[in-house]
């Protein structure tokens, strides 16, 4: 059986309206993070409500730190903080729980964006045909193309306007090729560790 779990009104922009949403994240406890693209902003829903809540974005569109314009995708680490591809503004922020400004990570324009066990961001680079890894490194991130790595086309090194990802539990990367309609599973290099020596 189907039901609305989010936006329950239509288009719009009470809290119980969403104006195009593009990127959805849930929760182990099904707490629902939406991008809410036409709204500027990022809103979660919790089990059974019918209004959200505006985690990040509540100021309307803009490129200040408390405000968003055209987020696409948002997810959250382990510690609740939040990660948002905000399109308009070429750069991927992290919301600390509970924040009411963000701190921007990558001046790169995601169009998705996700988290790995050990927090690596990944988003995908949608106009240069490419999935970017951001390492933290004592508070900042380096960055890596991690796939299509060879530029736009159609082999498997390359990609089309790359729009969603996903970083599993084994650090396989899902990617959707969108425009060579396919998705790409891309297995990302193993960490160099020592352990002898």
């Amino acid at each position: 059986s189907s039901e609305v779990v989010a936006g329950v009104n239509g288009e719009g922009g009470a809290l119980n309206q969403l104006n195009r949403p593009t990127g959805i994240y849930v929760d182990s406890s099904s707490n629902i993070y939406i991008a809410d693209h036409l709204n500027h902003r990022i809103i979660k829903y919790e089990p059974g409500s019918s209004e959200g809540l505006v985690l990040a974005g509540e100021n309307g569109a803009g490129n200040a730190l408390n405000q968003l314009n055209r987020p696409t995708d948002v997810t959250l680490d382990s510690s609740g903080n939040l990660y948002v591809a905000d399109w308009n503004n070429y750069r991927i922020v992290k919301w600390d729980s509970g924040s009411s400004e963000g701190v921007i990570i990558s001046s790169e324009r995601s169009w998705s964006v996700d988290i790995d066990a050990f927090d690596n961001i990944y988003g995908t680079k949608y106009y240069n045909a490419s999935v970017i890894k951001l390492t933290p490194f004592d508070g900042e991130y380096s960055s890596e193309v991690v796939a299509g790595v060879n530029g736009e086309g159609g082999a498997l090194n390359q990609l089309i306007r790359p729009t969603g990802i996903f970083v599993d539990n084994d650090g396989n990367i899902y990617v959707v090729d969108s425009r060579n309609y396919r998705v790409i599973k891309q297995q990302v290099k193993p960490e160099i560790e020592i352990v002898a020596g």
